[in-house]
């Protein structure tokens, strides 16, 4: 049983967490030997029994200490037991679930896979490093690999929020003038009596529309877009082909694309390093893949290999790899080194995403602002034209 329970350190600080325990007895007894005092315990449901998400920083200040601790040659339950006085309360719950599994006789890699809340490149990276002795090592490693992934998914960030900014501006700008200063306008213009030209009626016109009918266009376009988003959830066959559409989008679907081939040769490149067999690391790499599509690809690559293929070719089969990631997988068949062809390609592909993020922004900026500028001058020209119009005609 697993219990929420509430203590108090020799400090007399209180405390809170959880603890796999037979019962209220043996609670007690693993608390004191954590140096705390049991103040009270409930059953936690068992719905309830999964570790709360962490953010990717979280986890590797979390990895960050354990590997530090190990490496200073501290025993791993006492490691555990120090980073079980974390301060974050996920943090905390991390090491206490850990330590709960590692007393009941499991290895650490066994303690994580049980849990079920731990990424599977992470169980098999401590699983590989358990196997050959060197822990601290294989931490290390799974380390620098989350930490590059931190550095991709933050390029693909500041590549979107530009565009989602200059966005909102966009929208907020034409929500303004098209329901408050056109309006006027046009009743300015038209006590005038002045014929108006056909941008101006344009203006007018794609304002009425949108005071009409803004909210049903504003409805519409919202249930378009949550449309998108639930046919993917309807069947396989659909989520497959959405994630297959999502590559194949310009400019985007290339960094998407990019980013899932760095990880997944990282990946592979640490696990089969660190003695993991091809096919497990594969298994473990399409768990993590992030893109169906390539999911699906790398499991008929790995179908493929069962069958006899060799791994270049059964690569080269699925269509989806480009023929640089095959060539790479050559060389390292050849050569005997296939760790370090896909640390190659990992390396090459983590600089295209930087160059194609960078490409995506200098195109990106002029295009929206272009967008925005041709709207006001739009919006400029319909006005000014007729009012310019209606003073040049007035006798002085």
């Amino acid at each position: 049983m697993r219990y929420d329970y509430r203590a108090i350190d020799r400090a007399g600080r209180k405390v809170r967490g959880q603890c796999e325990s037979v019962g209220l007895l043996e609670l007690e007894n693993r608390l004191r030997e954590r140096g705390l005092d049991l103040i009270t315990a409930t059953e936690q449901p068992l719905a309830q029994r999964r570790l709360a998400r962490m953010p990717r920083r979280e986890w590797l200040h979390f990895w960050f200490q354990l590997k530090e601790l190990l490496a200073a040659g501290v025993a791993l339950q006492e490691a555990l037991l120090d980073l079980g006085k974390a301060e974050d309360h996920r943090q905390r719950l991390v090491a206490e679930a850990l330590l709960d599994g590692i007393s009941h006789g499991a290895t650490l890699s066994g303690a994580m896979a049980a849990e079920g809340s731990f990424n599977p490149v992470a169980v098999g990276m401590v699983r590989a490093g358990e196997m050959a002795g060197r822990l601290p090592e294989a931490i290390g490693k799974l380390l620098d690999e989350l930490q590059r992934e931190d550095e991709m998914v933050g390029m693909a960030r500041r590549v979107l929020i530009y565009p989602a900014f200059v966005a909102a501006v966009i929208a907020a700008a034409v929500f303004f003038l098209f329901y408050d200063l056109v309006p006027q306008l046009e009743i300015f213009l038209a006590n005038m009596g002045s014929e108006l030209p056909w941008q101006t009626r344009l203006l007018f016109a794609s304002s009425a529309l949108l005071r009409e009918y803004g909210l049903l266009i504003f409805s519409g376009s919202l249930l378009l877009v949550l449309c998108l988003v639930a046919l993917p959830l309807l069947s396989a066959a659909m989520r497959l082909r959405f994630d297959a559409m999502l590559l194949a989008i310009p400019l985007f679907g290339q960094i998407i694309r990019k980013i899932a081939l760095a990880r997944f040769a990282g990946t592979f490149s640490m696990l089969y390093a660190s003695g993991v067999s091809v096919l497990e690391a594969l298994g473990t790499t399409r768990d993590i893949s992030g893109n169906r599509a390539i999911r699906r690809a790398l499991y008929d690559a790995e179908a493929n290999i069962r069958a006899g293929r060799g791994i270049s070719l059964a690569f080269n089969d699925t269509g989806l790899f480009p023929q640089f990631v095959v060539r790479m997988f050559a060389v390292g068949e050849a050569t005997g080194a296939l760790d370090r062809s896909l640390a190659n390609v990992r390396h090459f592909y983590q600089r295209e995403v930087e160059e194609t993020a960078k490409q995506a922004e200098r195109l990106l900026e002029p295009t929206l602002t272009l967008m925005l500028g041709f709207l006001l001058g739009w919006i400029i020209l319909a006005v000014i034209g007729p009012i310019y119009d209606v003073v040049a005609n007035v006798g002085f």
